[in-house]
């Protein structure tokens, strides 16, 4: 009996690739804006407040 098993075309396989780069760039992007949302204030708060971070002060 002949194997049925078919491996992708480099086309289908060239798109899976990239499509799988961008969604964890995206997955990155999303996850470190909120990283950094949450610890911006205890980082300025650590550094003295608001004033340390406008050199216009």
């Amino acid at each position: 009996m002949r194997d049925t098993y078919t491996v992708p075309s480099g086309t289908v396989q060239a798109l899976t690739v990239v499509g799988l780069v961008l969604a964890e760039a995206i997955v990155l992007y999303v996850g470190y804006g909120a990283l950094v949302a949450i610890v911006k204030p205890s980082i300025r708060e650590l550094l003295g407040g608001d004033s340390a971070w406008n050199s216009s002060d």
